[in-house]
């Protein structure tokens, strides 16, 4: 607690700021790099390196009694000392950061800035660091000289990290389950698993600590002399020409035969190309633009010409009048589709597709693969009916009735038991992504089922 202190101070001297804004800017920053992490984002800490998550799959882990656990998919911070092109500096937070603490974003931008330099004057230094919230830095040493270090990251900041997963536990299965494509892992306890081990980075002679971002390739990496076009170029400059070639390439020199004029005038133009109007490609980018934006024009108009022909041509297939339902529709009335109602659906949670027995004229039967749209990838609010069972909210909303877990764990504060739901309550259907929720996946039920095993205990 007291080395936590003891940065946030140094920090806000380096900055010239208040030890209560130094404090302010490092919990926004937190806040910051969770929320980032999780979307995917890749950090770059100036003379740190990079930061980013892996994901990793469900596995089995065998314990010393011989029981055999599932244990779900986690997400683990990685640290690197290479910095990725796709990556992004922390420097780039300053504006985020102002807008949240209301600092000006120059004196942000210099905060922002010393911290870097401060961790590396500890870290040569041999003190260790202590960062709130985040973890703990101390010095490695190869041969008496710094050579990397170890970063320890705190317990509460791997829980937010993974916090998409938090919500499953591990679930002991029988040893006569199928195991296909799933790693064992030998432990001797469950407890050993939640154990933080640290995190190594290792300074390699070929890269360099600094604060400088790294450079990205540019098309031309020697200076091209810039030599005005020649409609018709004299002998002169072809023998240059091609005694520059035969310089540069000794080992492929072969002997010339006598060519006649007609064929040097063919052989100039490929000399003349590289040394041609180097204005020529600026006046012909904006012609290419704009008809890359018309294509893109074209393109869209039909996409949305076939999207309008494929909705009217649903409108036209009338369900027959049946007896009303009491089941709640929660998709918006431009997504879901005019078919019949069902009159007969298995109730089961088995691998199964579900299909629904219509009555009437043939019409066109939907099926839980069939329920993935990007509906289903969008937060929705309902307000609970009579009748309405989250099993049923879960066929409607995610095309399978085993992911009404998912439905339960996101209303946890207002529904008390899952069987008996109150009516008039409003409830969430969380997005489809959050929980990585897809019917046409395997994994992806097995898990909601598991969880389901899990709730009924």
């Amino acid at each position: 607690m007291l080395q936590a202190e003891f940065w946030s101070i140094r920090l806000g001297e380096l900055a010239s700021v208040q030890p209560a804004t130094s404090e302010t800017l490092w919990e926004a920053l937190c806040t910051q790099l969770e929320q980032r992490l999780l979307s995917g984002v890749a950090l770059y800490f100036p003379e740190l390196g990079l930061w980013r998550l892996e994901e990793h799959r469900e596995y089995i882990a065998r314990t010393s009694d011989g029981k055999l656990w599932l244990l779900p998919p986690r997400l683990s911070l990685s640290l690197q000392q290479e910095r990725t092109t796709t990556s992004v500096s922390i420097l780039l937070l300053s504006e985020a950061l102002a807008e949240t603490t209301h600092v000006p974003s120059e004196i942000v931008g210099k905060w922002l800035r010393g911290i870097s330099q401060l961790w590396s004057e500890l870290l040569h230094q041999g003190a260790p660091i202590s960062w709130a919230g985040l973890g703990g830095f101390t010095p490695l040493e190869r041969d008496g000289q710094l050579a990397g270090y170890r970063f320890l990251p705190a317990p509460e900041f791997l829980a937010a990290l993974n916090r998409p997963f938090s919500m499953f536990a591990p679930v002991e299965v029988s040893s006569t389950a199928s195991l296909q494509d799933l790693e064992v892992l030998e432990v001797e306890r469950l407890e050993d698993l939640d154990e933080v081990a640290p995190i190594e980075v290792l300074w390699t002679s070929e890269s360099s600590v600094d604060a400088d971002p790294i450079p990205t390739a540019s098309p031309a990496t020697t200076p091209t002399p810039l030599v005005p076009p020649v409609e018709e170029p004299s002998p002169e400059i072809t023998e240059e020409a091609t005694g520059d070639i035969e310089t540069n390439e000794p080992e492929e020199q072969l002997p010339v035969p006598a060519t006649l004029p007609e064929e040097e005038e063919k052989a100039t133009p490929v000399i003349e190309d590289p040394l041609g109007d180097p204005f020529r490609d600026e006046e012909e980018r904006p012609r290419l633009l704009v008809w890359i934006f018309v294509s893109i024009g074209i393109a869209i108009a039909s996409c949305l010409f076939f999207f309008l022909l494929s909705l009217s041509s649903e409108g036209e297939v009338k369900p027959q009048p049946t007896t009303p339902s009491t089941e709640t529709t929660v998709l918006p009335a431009e997504q879901a589709p005019k078919i019949a109602d069902p009159t007969s659906v298995q109730d089961s949670l088995s691998l199964q597709s579900i299909d629904s027995v219509t009555t009437g004229h043939s019409t066109p039967t939907v099926s839980p693969s069939q329920n993935s749209s990007p509906e289903a990838n969008r937060a929705e609010q309902v307000r609970l009916r009579p009748g309405d069972r989250l099993s049923r909210l879960a066929l409607k909303k995610y095309g399978h009735k085993a992911f009404w877990v998912y439905i339960y764990e996101e209303n946890r504060m207002r529904l008390k038991d899952p069987d008996n739901i109150p009516v008039g309550a409003v409830i969430t259907l969380p997005a489809a992504s959050k929980y990585q929720i897809d019917p046409t996946d395997t994994n992806s039920v097995n898990r909601a089922l598991l969880l389901q095993r899990s709730l009924h205990r």
